[in-house]
């Protein structure tokens, strides 16, 4: 595995988590 695809997916799955739970944060 590569680290930028590790990498990637972490910030996707925390993308989608602070959309579900609303936060806004940058």
């Amino acid at each position: 595995m590569e680290p930028e695809k590790i990498k990637e997916s972490i910030l996707r799955a925390a993308k989608e988590l602070f959309r579900k739970y609303g936060y806004h944060k940058t």
